[in-house]
């Protein structure tokens, strides 16, 4: 097989933190990164909160390292595909061009 290597990208948007991987095709780990997220906010009883923005700039931070991590171990890898899972039962509302509008509520929240 000729021409570049190529590369998949996972990211897990966690509440503690996010993560990311990139594999090559047989599955072997190329780069791995991670970001600390602070705690969630907890402003009334029952209410467990995040600001998306945070993921945000941790998943940025996240593609930098990870791209440039693929650049030291697989020169010209190019990346196929890009994989994103995140916290279970989450709710962020956002608009038509999914801008956040609000503060995401965790899974535990208990508002609903």
């Amino acid at each position: 097989m000729g021409g570049s290597p190529e590369a998949v990208i996972g990211i897990d948007l966690g509440t503690s933190g996010c993560r990311a991987v990139a594999v090559d095709g047989s599955g072997a780990v190329l780069v791995e990164a991670r970001r600390p997220l602070p705690r969630p906010l907890t402003p009334a009883e029952g209410w467990v909160e995040q600001d998306p923005e945070l993921w945000w700039g941790a998943v940025r931070s996240l593609l930098v390292e990870t791209a440039a991590g693929l650049s030291g171990v697989s020169a010209g890898a190019k990346i196929r595909a890009l994989c994103v899972d995140g916290t279970s039962g989450t709710l962020l509302l956002a608009d038509r061009n999914g801008r956040p509008l609000t503060a995401a509520l965790l899974y535990n929240d208990r508002r609903a």
